[in-house]
């Protein structure tokens, strides 16, 4: 067998928090400082040469020439001795050969471009050329400042990636080891700080979480005068909460469940926020947040208002739901109710105010002598525009609007005209289950300039965990294997788990501990998650919405394997083939059904709280067709 020959360098410099060199005939470089710094540049440059000039006024650019090259040429000649033929010198240049020496900082930037981001970590000792001082010249604190700079944004990167994939498995303790270290790292960062914040409570450490708020406030505060962000406002807030909880916990007080915080979904606020920030530079916005039932789209609402209102900043909040009011121009009424109060609207024509007090009465008591309006949708949908647009003025303005589809024909008449030309500062934000593709608002929004489509997924285990730390004070394993069964169980939907939780404790599978936090029973982890009430009674008002042949495969799929083929659902389905087609575009469509990322066209539940309620009402109609069967066979008759 031939020998394998190693291309690994027999030698090494190590520069990130340590200037020195590994290897045989090292040993008298090590602690010559100025002979390695020269290595050290002639690594980052390899396999590029460097002029003998260049290297020169690099490194003792505060000397006179004939000195600089002096103290080069000894500087090389000790490097000669230790690398030999691997550094090759000219009367013009200097080369370093590739794979004369493996440099660290090498290996630390391909371990990062390969994503192999716990090598890079573990590489990372310090900064490159840590100790090393600047008083060569400016040409060198230029460089050495710019490759810091590249190497620590590289490092950023590296322990963000770690701290957040920690976190989504919710693996607090990692989660905070990573986080901790890019806090160290990077003092004056701010998400550094929030993501450590953050592990801290997940574990149950509120105070040592509050003590690292103040003192990261403090020192943000000193550098750059500034009050705290909404962000960091709000991690305070939740810290605080969590101290309150837990120093009951341990006085003995009763256990309750909490209404849960905000979790998961921050890059559709990121978004809306970045939108807002839009309106605020003079443009206009339509943000509309999609999601199953339950994901949350009134909280994201809720929390987008609470943060832009955050800035202290004068604005006009407009809000409606398209689910309170039904009466023709319900939805416009409750929209437009606030604008009494804002400034500006004297300013709009007296012709653009009676049109607006069509939908408005209150228009009438405010501004009187108004002509008559027009009454014509063009003229109303005229006026209430030229209404914002006076408003907005004088101040930007959020309207938010919940559950948009479900507002009644004239307001949604009225929003499919407004969007397609919206008045500068002004922000629309509207939410919809997305289930109704040929809703004509939806059309009328796919062609609406400036349109921001936000989406909002299942929450991973990692968000789930975060969620039921703010309900419940529990112990971080028990509450990490409820937090996994839960993401699982439900799917991801915060309404699921919410009501999901409640049930556990209303039937005692969640039990009140003794110290006024909260244990899981033994027998809770031998049964199903319970199916709340509240949860079967909304997914039984979506069935109800669909036609028959999109019901008759609904429970076909009940009855099937998970994932299942859509050969295997039609052939039980006893419909046409144009039936069929239509009732499962129908389902996918309501997000009923979807494709999984296996590869083939299999399909599933998007919910597995909904297969189980389809199930339960298969089990109970089949229950009624036996017993009808039975009373029939015994000469009763069938109702």
């Amino acid at each position: 067998m031939a020998e394998s020959v190693s291309t690994q360098p027999a030698i090494t410099l190590r520069t990130l928090g340590e200037l020195r060199l590994e290897g045989p005939l090292t040993e008298r470089l090590n602690g010559k400082c100025k002979a390695l710094v020269v290595l050290a540049c002639l690594a980052r440059q390899s396999p590029r040469a460097i002029p003998r000039e260049r290297l020169s006024q690099l490194l003792w650019g505060n000397r006179s020439n004939a000195r600089a090259r002096q103290s080069l040429r000894q500087a090389l000649l000790e490097l000669r001795r230790s690398i030999g033929t691997g550094l090759e010198v000219t009367a013009e240049r200097v080369l370093l050969r590739m794979g004369t020496v493996e440099l660290d900082v090498t290996a630390f930037e391909r371990e990062v471009a390969q994503g192999n981001f716990h090598a890079a970590a573990a590489r990372w000792r310090g900064d490159f050329l840590e100790g090393i001082a600047c008083g060569a010249g400016d040409a060198f604190g230029r460089w050495l400042d710019a490759e810091r700079g590249s190497l620590r944004r590289q490092l950023s990167m590296v322990l963000s990636g770690l701290a957040h994939e920690a976190a989504s498995r919710a693996d607090w303790a990692a989660a905070e080891r990573w986080a901790s270290q890019w806090g160290h790292a990077f003092p004056l960062d701010e998400a550094a700080h929030l993501h450590w914040m953050q592990a801290l409570r997940m574990m149950g450490r509120p105070m040592e979480g509050l003590a690292l708020h103040a003192t990261f406030l403090a020192r943000s505060r000193v550098e750059f005068g500034e009050a705290p962000s909404p962000q960091l406002d709000l991690m305070g807030q939740h810290l605080e909460g969590d101290a309150r909880q837990w120093s009951r916990a341990r006085d003995g007080h009763q256990a309750t469940i909490c209404s849960p915080e905000f979790a998961g979904h921050h890059a559709v606020l990121a978004a809306a926020i970045t939108a807002w920030e839009d309106v605020l530079q003079g443009a206009s916005a339509i943000v509309l947040v999609e999601g199953d039932r339950g994901m949350g789209k009134s909280r994201m609402c809720r929390e987008v208002v609470r943060a832009i209102r955050a800035r202290k900043e004068p604005l006009v909040v407009l809000e409606a739901s398209g689910a309170t009011n039904r009466a023709p121009h319900g939805l416009a009424r409750e929209m437009l109710h606030d604008l009494r109060d804002a400034r500006g609207l004297a300013g709009a024509a007296p012709r653009a105010l009676a049109e607006l007090a069509s939908v408005a009465p209150w228009v009438c008591c405010d501004f009187v002598d108004l002509p008559l309006a027009r009454g014509t949708e063009r003229a109303l949908v005229q006026g209430v525009r030229e209404a914002l647009s006076a408003v907005a003025e004088e101040q930007p303005m959020v309207c938010v609007v919940d559950d948009v589809l479900e507002g009644d024909d004239a307001s949604v008449a009225l929003l499919c005209a407004l969007v397609q030309e919206l008045p500068r500062r002004v922000m629309f934000l509207l939410t919809s289950g997305g289930d109704n593709p040929g809703h004509k608002l939806t059309q009328s929004l796919a062609d609406a300039p400036g349109l921001r489509r936000l989406r909002l997924q299942p929450l991973p285990t990692g968000d789930v965990d975060a969620m039921l730390a703010s309900m419940i004070p529990m112990r971080e394993c028990e509450r990490r294997v409820l937090a996994t069964r839960l993401a699982a169980g439900t799917g991801g939907n915060p309404f699921c788990i919410t009501e999901v939780v409640s049930a556990l404790a209303a039937q005692g599978w969640l039990a009140p501990d003794g110290s006024g936090g909260w244990a899981p029973a033994d027998a809770y982890r031998e049964h199903a998650l319970p199916l709340p009430a509240r949860v079967r009674s909304d997914v039984v008002a979506r069935l109800e919405r669909l036609d028959p042949s999109a019901r008759r495969l609904l429970s076909r799929a009940a009855t099937l394997g998970t994932p299942f083929c859509a050969e295997a659902l039609r052939e039980g389905s006893g419909l046409s083939s144009v039936a069929f087609e239509s009732g499962l575009d129908d389902l996918i469509a309501r997000r009923l059904i979807c494709y999984v990322p296996t590869g083939l066209e299999d399909l599933a539940f998007t919910q597995p709280l909904l297969r189980r309620v389809v199930a339960q009402m298969n089990a109970k109609s089949g229950a009624a067709y036996r017993r009808r069967r039975e009373r029939f066979a015994t000469g009763g008759r069938a109702r």
